[in-house]
């Protein structure tokens, strides 16, 4: 089988094609396939009509514990070129509106907003992190996240 790169928009044939090509795959864990087919949150590629918060969090637990990897003077490039996949893919595919997702008509735009605020919040960690501004600071927006989504699950009660 031909390797497939997706930078350019696909259509939906082609959307639809290479789905039935991934059904071989494990979709259940959150990470970047290292042909890029999969990326965060759930899963992009295919993507099935749902965001799954809780791969979010996954997702962003999985970068507290590389935080001390990305603070060092030299990173790893393999680990590098996941974070950037990460971030890029995910832009390209479900945020922008030439993407493959909104293109298709495959995502909604409030789901658009979500991945989007969450893509927000990983590059923003990501970033600190390489930078050498240290954990509390990396994870500080995605804490108060976390805490106004509590507040609001809870009913508004602190």
């Amino acid at each position: 089988m031909k390797a497939k790169h997706y930078l350019f928009i696909p259509n939906l044939a082609e959307i639809e094609e290479y789905e039935l090509e991934d059904t071989q795959l494990d979709m259940g864990h959150t990470a970047v396939s290292w042909d890029g087919r999969w990326i965060a949150y759930g899963s992009l590629r295919p993507f099935r009509g749902q965001l799954h918060e809780e791969n979010f969090h996954e997702l962003m637990e999985i970068l507290r514990v590389l935080a001390p990897e990305l603070a060092r003077p030299s990173l790893d490039r393999e680990v590098m070129a996941c974070m950037w996949s990460i971030t890029h893919l995910t832009r390209a595919w479900a945020i922008e509106p030439e993407g493959m997702l909104r293109s298709n008509h495959l995502i909604s735009d409030e789901q658009v907003v979500m991945m989007e605020e969450w893509l927000n919040l990983f590059s923003y960690a990501v970033m600190i992190l390489i930078e050498g501004g240290g954990e509390e600071e990396a994870f500080w927006e995605y804490q108060q996240y976390v805490h106004e989504r509590r507040y609001k699950e809870g009913g508004g009660k602190g």
